[in-house]
């Protein structure tokens, strides 16, 4: 069988991760398969990928459609000023995404697909306007769309073409099924490396060097998030929460630590690290937070923190 998975993106988030678990398992039972990745832009999905012996395709997406979302219809924003922002880009990016959508059936056509696992939502969306009509495609579903009213309403439209949806979790399908009515959709929890992800000793002072603190004691304090920078992962509660704290219970070996990045180029979905800082700088607590840039591995980011922070403002998919 000829696999070929679709990921809109080539970083390494956490719906990358779940795809790099799932070929791995995938390439262990089913050894005879043949794996193939097509991905939209470069990074280090990529080289992942090829490790795995994943035949890797880079098929690159317009920047109109790489940029255009939904995630400004956020309660924060205008619902009538985002809903024309969105239009506006919807025009401008519809030449380019009927382009690509046949530049996927032709890509998908030359590889002779048995079954198509799409990984994101334009994939999943473009998929639909490929025009598979013999090729079974199954979508990797890693977020509540129910949230996301004018997307959830294009996803409707594109399962009635999807033979099955994988959920990351029990409240993920629940979700799915209410919107995509009809469509079958299972559960397949994300797998954890336990070996990967293990206690081990790492120093904290490698964290201060990482953010550019001079160091400091054993008696140092270290407080951190590990996320993208998506707007609803939580770092400006994170920060104000620090603030309060400074304030409140002024600890002078406390350390507060933001790590990761912008990874995804959707407009407007996420932080910038300027944006950020600026907002320690407003709350006078910039002597006590540091920037660490996204990690690829990041495991030993939690060894050398006291204490890890979950901030989230919308519900976690898994």
């Amino acid at each position: 069988m000829r696999i070929v998975y679709l990921n809109p993106a080539a970083g390494l988030g956490g719906a990358e991760r779940c795809l790099l678990d799932m070929m791995a398992a995938v390439r262990e039972t089913e050894p005879s398969s043949e794996l193939l990745l097509v991905t939209s832009a470069a990074g280090p999905l990529i080289e992942r990928a090829k490790r795995l012996g994943v035949q890797v395709i880079l098929l690159p997406m317009p920047k109109a459609l790489m940029k255009t979302g939904d995630r400004m219809l956020s309660k924060d924003t205008s619902r009538g000023r985002a809903i024309l922002e969105l239009g506006r880009r919807g025009v401008k990016a519809a030449w380019p995404t009927w382009r690509y959508a046949r530049s996927l059936t032709r890509t998908l056509a030359e590889l002779g697909a048995d079954l198509v696992h799409s990984n994101g939502i334009k994939f999943h969306l473009l998929a639909r306007l490929a025009r598979l009509p013999r090729v079974p495609v199954v979508w990797h579903i890693h977020d509540f769309l129910g949230l996301r009213p004018l997307m959830a309403r294009a996803l409707l439209w594109a399962s009635a073409h999807t033979r099955g949806g994988i959920a990351v979790s029990h409240a993920v399908q629940l979700d799915a099924q209410a919107v995509l009515r009809g469509l079958p959709v299972d559960v397949i929890y994300n797998g954890i490396d336990t070996d990967e992800f293990s206690p081990q000793q790492v120093p904290g002072a490698w964290l201060d060097h990482l953010a550019g603190f001079t160091e400091e004691g054993p008696e140092t304090v270290r407080v951190g998030l590990v996320a993208t920078f998506a707007r609803w992962k939580g770092q400006e509660v994170f920060l104000k929460a620090a603030a309060q704290i400074l304030r409140t219970q002024p600890l002078p070996r406390a350390r507060f630590f933001i790590i990761g990045g912008p990874i995804y180029e959707t407009r407007g979905s996420q932080f910038s690290a300027d944006e950020l800082r600026s907002v320690a700088a407003a709350l006078n607590i910039e002597p006590h937070v540091g920037f660490i840039p996204f990690q690829n591995d990041p495991a030993n980011i939690y060894r050398a923190l006291d204490i890890v922070v979950h901030a989230s403002t919308q519900p976690e998919p898994f």
